[in-house]
């Protein structure tokens, strides 16, 4: 019996935020459901509404901390890739991860724009957060403790929101971005090359090489240009 291959940490991850907001969405419905069908009392179903509250608040700042953990977290090209050594050639250039990087622009954009503005208001933080937490009292209940049960919802919120978001980017999205080039392969220059030659190095790049008749011993030309990106697999017709 084979043996059943070990998870990816990517997959871990996924599992663990999928759990994360499946579970918080029950939560969110099973406290309205029980809220709506509660009995007369009047205490009972006013703690079931605090209790959506405070669930539907942790949601939201969770979003904003996925948010923010999504954009810091988006995986960069490699650098080193860009311009090939001396000694590569005409090699082609590696096309890990990151086909196009105009999402990753904009995420350096936002974040430097998030981390300038955070430190140019720092000494609006403390009153900022003085009136959310008095704006959460009374969603809170309105005791005594409403305020710092509110901002200690928000804060765990952003922060369980960030991290979890943050690992699924870092580590599942590069693992599905990579395994997305890895299906990709450039074409060989089999220009002067023999049949012999052109089938090995159509075998290194899994391409499919497809000979025509030849007016001489060596391929005179070929149906798709040298380094152009295709598939593996693809059928590259020589003559």
């Amino acid at each position: 019996m084979a043996e059943k291959a070990p998870r990816r940490a990517g997959s871990k991850i996924q599992a663990v935020v999928v759990g994360s907001v499946v579970f918080l969405a029950l939560g969110i419905i099973g406290v309205g459901v029980l809220a709506g069908f509660a009995s007369e009392d009047e205490q009972t179903r006013r703690g079931l509404f605090v209790t959506a509250t405070v669930l539907i608040v942790f949601a939201a700042a969770m979003a904003v901390g996925a948010f923010l953990g999504f954009l810091f977290g988006m995986p960069r090209s490699r650098l080193a890739d860009l311009a090939p050594s001396p000694d590569q050639g005409k090699a082609a250039l590696s096309t890990r991860y990151l086909t196009n990087s105009n999402f990753v622009k904009v995420s350096d954009w936002f974040t430097t724009i998030i981390v300038g503005l955070g430190i140019a208001n720092l000494n609006s933080l403390v009153p900022g957060v003085r009136r959310l937490g008095n704006a959460l009292v009374e969603p809170m209940g309105g005791s005594q403790f409403g305020a710092a049960i509110g901002i200690s919802v928000v804060l765990v919120g952003v922060i369980s929101g960030f991290v979890l978001s943050y690992l699924w980017t870092t580590i599942r999205v590069r693992e599905l971005l990579e395994e997305s080039e890895a299906a990709l392969t450039t074409v060989p220059d089999l220009n002067g090359k023999s049949p012999a030659e052109a089938i090995e190095l159509a075998s290194a790049k899994s391409i499919t090489l497809v000979l025509r008749p030849m007016n001489g011993e060596r391929i005179s030309s070929q149906n798709i240009t040298p380094g152009t990106t295709v598939r593996r697999g693809q059928a590259v017709a020589v003559e």
